[in-house]
Parts: C-alpha cells; sequence; structure tokens
C-alpha cells in the first residue's frame, strides 16, 4: 500500500500530474489472466484514488474484467471497461493459469511502451479470485503477492518477466513460477516446472526446499532422517563442464539448529561427522533433483546452458541430461564459532 502510494505522492510533487490528472488514470497494479474455451478473460487490479478534501489521500482498488478471443483483444475490451486511460508502468505481479501459454501475452507485451516488463509472473488455479479476494492485511493484493515474493527471495532480476522470455526463447532453459492461492489470506504455493510454454510438473515441498537452497542463497532449514536439522545459508551453485561432463558443485555454510542427541560440541569430530551427515544428504538430494528434471526433460538449474556454452557447434539435444555423465560435488561447512542450537531430549 505504501508504495502505491509514494508513487502517487512522486505524481503530485513533480508538478506534472494534479489530483484530476491523477482520477483520469486508471493504476493497474496487477493482472489477471484466464484461459476458458479458447478466449481470453482478463482482470485488471486497479488503484482508486480520490481527494477527499483532506491531507491525506485515501486510496482502495477495485477490479474490471473482459474477455476476448486473443490476449489483445481482451486487453482492449477491458480497457473499455475501466473507463479510465489505463496506466501500466507500475504492474507489481500478472496472474495465469495453467492454460496460458506465456509466449502469447508475451508478443503483445514487450511490444507495447506503455507496459512495464519488470513484473513477476505467478500460477494460479483461480487467477481473477485472487485480484477479487478482499484481505484483512494488505488491501492491494498484487503488493501482497510481491511481498510474499520478496520475502521467498524470488524477487531478483532473473525472474522477471522479460527474463523469463528470454529463457524461453533460448530454448536451452527452462523455468520455474510460483502458485499463489488463498488460504485465509493470499498464500505462496511450491512453484510450477516448465518444458517451454507448457507446464510439466509442481515441486512438492520437499524438491522445493532443495531448489530453494540452490537457487535463492536464502537461509533454508535442511533435516536428516534423525530430525536433526541445520540451516544453510549463503548456497552457490557452481557448473562446470570437463570432459563431456557436467561437474556440479554446491556449496554452503550450515548453522546447527536441532540435534536429537547430547553431542559434545566442544570436541571437533562432532563438526566433522555432522557435516559429513549433511553434505551426503544434500549431495544425495540434489541428485534425486537432477533426477526430477531428466524424468520431466526439463533444465531449471542452467545445466543445459553451460554445457551448450562450453560446444557451442554441437546438435542441440533437449534431452542431454539424460545423455552424458553429470558429477555432484557438495562442500557444507558447519558453523563452530558461536553455533546455536537446542538438544532434543
Amino acid at each position: 500500500m505504501k508504495k502505491i502510494i509514494l508513487i502517487l505522492i512522486i505524481f503530485l510533487c513533480s508538478g506534472c500530474l494534479d489530483y484530476t490528472e491523477i482520477n483520469s488514470l486508471g493504476i493497474i497494479s496487477g493482472i489477471a489472466v484466464e484461459k476458458k474455451d479458447n478466449n481470453y478473460e482478463v482482470t485488471y487490479e486497479v488503484v482508486n484514488t480520490q481527494n477527499n478534501n483532506t491531507e491525506e489521500t485515501t486510496s482502495k482498488t477495485y477490479t474490471v474484467t473482459s474477455q476476448g478471443k486473443t490476449f489483445a483483444e481482451a486487453l482492449q475490451n477491458t480497457n473499455k471497461s475501466l473507463a479510465k486511460e489505463p496506466y501500466f508502468s507500475h504492474i507489481k505481479v500478472v496472474i495465469i493459469d495453467k492454460n496460458v501459454d506465456i509466449l502469447d501475452i508475451a508478443d503483445y507485451i514487450l511490444r507495447e511502451d506503455n507496459f512495464a516488463s519488470n513484473f513477476y509472473l505467478t500460477v494460479s488455479e483461480n487467477p481473477k479470485d485472487i485480484l477479487e479476494f478482499q484481505s484483512k492485511n494488505e488491501p492491494i493484493n498484487s503488493v501482497a503477492i510481491l511481498n510474499l515474493l520478496e520475502t521467498s527471495n524470488y524477487v531478483k532480476l532473473e525472474n522477471s518477466f522479460d527474463y523469463l522470455v528470454a529463457k524461453l526463447m533460448s530454448k536451452t532453459e527452462d523455468i520455474t513460477i510460483p502458485e499463489v492461492y488463498i488460504d485465509n489470506e493470499i498464500t505462496l504455493g511450491t512453484n510450477y516446472l516448465y518444458q517451454g510454454t507448457s507446464i510439466k510438473t509442481k515441486l512438492d515441498n520437499n524438491t522445493q526446499t532443495i531448489y530453494n537452497y540452490l537457487t535463492s542463497g536464502k537461509k533454508i532449514l535442511v533435516k536428516d532422517n534423525t530430525n536433526n536439522s541445520i540451516y544453510i545459508s549463503n548456497g552457490k551453485l557452481d557448473i562446470k563442464i570437463k570432459n563431456n561432463k557436467i561437474l556440479l558443485n554446491f556449496q554452503a555454510q550450515g548453522l546447527v539448529n536441532y540435534l536429537n542427541d547430547n553431542s559434545n560440541f566442544r570436541n571437533k569430530d562432532t563438526y566433522t561427522k555432522l557435516e559429513n551427515t549433511f553434505n551426503f544428504l544434500i549431495k544425495e538430494q540434489i541428485i534425486d533433483f537432477i533426477n526430477l528434471e531428466k524424468e520431466n526433460n526439463i533444465d531449471v538449474l542452467g545445466l543445459r546452458k553451460v554445457y551448450y556454452l562450453k560446444y557451442p557447434n554441437k546438435k542441440y539435444q533437449s534431452n542431454i541430461l539424460n545423455t552424458i555423465e553429470i558429477e555432484v560435488n557438495t562442500n557444507i561447512t558447519i558453523n563452530r564459532a558461536g553455533s546455536i542450537f537446542e538438544v532434543i531430549k
């Protein structure tokens, strides 16, 4: 909410726009796109600002929906229903359903000068319902989604819409898009994995954890099968090609969270044993994730990209991960100084 109000303050202080001009704009903060019976349905979440002759500007949102045979036609019809000049420069998120072809909407958005393309895509079973939801915590639903994405460390340049489209066009990289749904409040789910523009599978909680520590750098809780757990952070995935083999090296810092025994942390051997346990566990998890990629003939870790940058003259094979050797190594270093942990008795 504060972000939208700040935008309006900038408009007013710049001297370029007054309240009358702002009220003539439909400031779009989020868009929902659904494909039903070969038609597109587009919903805008619009920030409505009114001058109540007070020192403060009261803001709220409303939604406008229209349909069309194409995405462009649905947008044009929604613009007409808006009855204001649409302002797309501050779009935060676009929510699509599982039937929407990303390149269909990209073809229009990336050609339009008045459309910001640095927003973030999310997927929902019912995108329109997300934007129409009445939240108790955040009056602008697209801002609520953006906050969730920021908390999960998803908000970064390589996950913005234009970068996702570039990955799709490259053919060597596949993309992931997070799910949003309503569970009392708008909630962030696990990621959908795409092959091109089609969904191939969806991560469960375990594989989402693996993907997060491989790609986000965020502090992630990892447990072994005896309920011992550590936080790993500052994860770095390094991919190299040597002798026609993919070498995948993952290193991260670890911090003890829970132990189910009375280990002596003054003993160096305790750390060595713990590091060995979690290095083995995380290596196995990474191998499982790569096997998931192989089974679905997708690559969201960028292994194919690195391979074909190394061998640009080789004929492209989408299933290259199934044909060459992949070696995984891990280096998880448990923090010895000032470790914080709790012993479960």
